[in-house]
């Protein structure tokens, strides 16, 4: 063997200090949307619940009744909708109950896939066999279709609390 040979599992140091883009990314998109969530109603011009029924337009020099189209009346950046409401307005103050309804329902996920990892691991090899069936059937039906079905049951009216 040569002095200068290097096991195939050492990996140059270059290699293992490279920052990996993807999870940078990730986290500044996740900051942004956090800082939104947090100061975004500080931010919102318009009171979300507000409409707008007559804007002058200086631009055309002629009043302009909703809904307006993004970037054509100044003070609505992403337009209004068709109750002349400023949709940049809504957009930043619906971020903070959709994290907490996000963040609900991750806790809620992860608390009921550790009782049933915990139940499974410390079953008997019978119990767990039937846990395993029982995850592989629940992963392979398409959430989409049961948030469709659980809405269709429950109503409309109760919207995300559905969930």
């Amino acid at each position: 063997m040569a002095k200068h040979e290097q096991s195939p599992s050492v990996q140059p140091q270059s290699a293992q200090r490279r920052p990996i883009r993807q999870l940078q990314l990730g986290i500044v998109l996740v900051l942004i949307t956090l800082l939104l969530a947090w100061f975004g109603p500080m931010l919102a011009q318009h009171d979300p619940r507000t409409p707008s029924y007559i804007v002058w337009n200086p631009r055309t020099a002629t009043f302009v009744k909703p809904p307006f189209a993004p970037l054509l009346v100044p003070g609505f950046p992403l337009g209004t909708d068709a109750l002349g409401r400023d949709l940049l307005s809504r957009l930043l103050w619906a971020l903070r109950p959709t994290l907490t309804v996000v963040f609900f329902a991750a806790t809620l996920r992860l608390c009921i896939g550790l009782l049933v990892g915990l139940a499974a691991g410390w079953s008997s090899r019978r119990w767990a066999q039937i846990f395993d069936s029982v995850i592989a059937v629940a992963l392979t039906v398409p959430v989409l279709l049961v948030a469709l079905f659980t809405v269709a049951a429950l109503g409309i009216q109760w919207g995300v609390w559905a969930f």
